[in-house]
């Protein structure tokens, strides 16, 4: 017949189809509830309990602790990411851990649902040395809703960025907003190192997604706090770099 429906009577969906569906649906991919990691003791990191996505494929993640390596000597960087391997039929969708003078970039082949590929999002970066671990900077993705007004933030997030205007890019959805925030500037200090001040800012938002442009610039865990009409970054800066920012309104 050359063509075949899929969701119809006596038809098995499989889940490839499933994904597929979904990935088209979902706004990107990332978590969709908690994954929150945390520094546990001097060698380990304590993953939070939670639930995402990757490429339209639903995932859980059990509260765990997770061991890193001390380094011999001196220091090294390190991140903790979630890795699918969909040729792998033993273990398609793993935790795993990587410390390095220079982090490998995530792998996200194309059409990863198609030839059965490999992809992986970051949930944390952080430093490790001799005695412990430090620096820890939560790098998680939440999936919000796609909008309405002006695309989904997948169709944002490929565009290129540093042709982005250095404002807020306001996207409206239908129980809040989103607002992205690209070449923030972050200033070589400790304490506040950056402030974004915009009246579309509430008290009610939090932030989704903070992507430094060198991450070896920061030093220590970061803290952010949210006001009505600003937002702000806290912790200690080595040297000027820019981030970008991603802002969501939560529900109430």
């Amino acid at each position: 017949m050359g063509i075949s429906l899929v969701t119809y009577a006596g038809q098995t969906v499989t889940p490839q189809d499933d994904a597929l569906m979904y990935e088209a649906a979902l706004n990107g991919s990332g978590m969709i509830y908690g994954g929150e990691v945390t520094i546990k003791s001097a060698n380990t990191l304590h993953v939070g309990a939670g639930h995402g996505a990757l490429c339209g494929r639903k995932f859980t993640i059990e509260e765990t602790d997770i061991p890193i390596a001390l380094t011999a000597s001196g220091s090294l960087a390190g991140r903790l990411y979630i890795h699918m391997d969909l040729a792998d039929a033993d273990e398609p969708i793993s935790l795993l851990n990587e410390t390095a003078a220079s982090l490998t970039p995530v792998i996200q082949d194309a059409d990863v649902n198609i030839i059965n590929g490999v992809y992986e999002i970051n949930l944390c970066t952080f430093t490790v040395d001799t005695a412990s671990i430090s620096n820890l900077v939560d790098t998680r993705r939440f999936i919000t809703p796609p909008s309405a007004d002006m695309g989904d933030l997948a169709d944002l997030e490929t565009t290129d960025k540093s042709n982005l205007v250095a404002a807020i890019n306001e996207i409206k959805e239908g129980s809040g907003k989103t607002l992205y925030y690209t070449s923030v500037a972050c200033a070589a200090t400790t304490g506040n190192f950056t402030t974004v001040n915009d009246a579309k800012i509430t008290a009610n938002h939090v932030i989704a997604e903070c992507v430094f442009a060198n991450p070896s610039a920061i030093t220590t865990d970061v803290t952010w706090t949210t006001t009505n009409g600003s937002v702000t970054l806290n912790g200690t800066c080595a040297s000027a770099t820019t981030c970008t920012l991603v802002l969501v309104e939560k529900n109430n």
